[in-house]
Parts: C-alpha cells; structure tokens; sequence
C-alpha cells in the first residue's frame, strides 16, 4: 500500500503478525489533520468512553502488528464515516454480532470485498464442500 493509495473510506484487510492467526481482521481509513487513522473494532481494544470497542488509531501504530493483505477503496467521504462509526460507537465487540466485518459494513452499507483467503478459511470451504458432497452422494445411493 502506498501513500497515494490511501484515502478516505478505504478498507483494509489485515492479519495479525508476527504469529500465525486463523483471523483475518478488517478497518476502514479515515485522514484527519493530515494524519491516516483506522477505525477498528477488535475484541482486544479497550472500551472506550462510550461503552464500546470501537478504535481509532494512528495507521502507523495499527500495522506494527498486523501485515496489510489487501485493501480496496470505497467512495465515502470522512463525515459520512465518522458519523456512521458515531452511531454505532457505544456497542460493544461480539464475536458473532458485532466484529470487525460488522463495522465495516455498518459505515459502507456493503459487504466486505476480498481476494484473500486465509487457509483456514480454506481448509473449512473443502471440509464443507467434501461433507456436501458426501451427503448429495449418500441420500442418492439411499433412493
């Protein structure tokens, strides 16, 4: 990623280094003052003033570590992100309810785009696509 790839509205996506994670984590940019800040919400970030896990943090201390995957860009303007990520500020991070891909899609009103797949990710797609098979196979050779 480069300086001149950066914007607002930018969406990254990101893994923890330097040890080996099953998690692929993902933030939206933000330029204020010339600085590049993420907005993240991560099970480890502290709560914040509101009750909440959402983080905004210098760009710089945020990649010291985490490894950027990819990163695509997104048409939102800086007011449209702080007030979709003040909406939501107070909640705070569930695994299943409100994570990292939540937020995301809660200030771009779309899913997140990846290219990546993390081989966890795809060792559970073979898993289930072997179990569908099987099954597909087995209920046929019942009939």
């Amino acid at each position: 990623m480069q300086d001149s790839d950066i914007r607002n509205g930018t969406v990254i996506i990101t893994k923890w280094m330097p040890y080996y994670s099953a998690f692929l984590h993902a933030g939206i940019i933000v330029i204020e003052d010339g600085e590049i800040y993420v907005y993240d919400n991560d099970p480890d970030n502290p709560i914040n003033k509101y009750g909440g896990s959402i983080k905004k943090t210098l760009l710089k201390d945020y990649l010291r570590e985490r490894k950027i995957l990819e990163f695509y860009q997104t048409d939102l303007n800086i007011e449209h992100i702080k007030k979709r990520a003040d909406e939501i500020r107070n909640k705070p991070f569930s695994w299943l309810f409100f994570n990292c891909e939540t937020l995301v899609r809660y200030v771009t009103g779309e899913e997140i785009r990846r290219e990546y797949f993390h081989p966890y990710e795809k060792m559970v797609l073979a898993l289930g696509f072997t179990a569908f098979a099987w099954s597909a196979f087995y209920t046929d050779s019942k009939k």
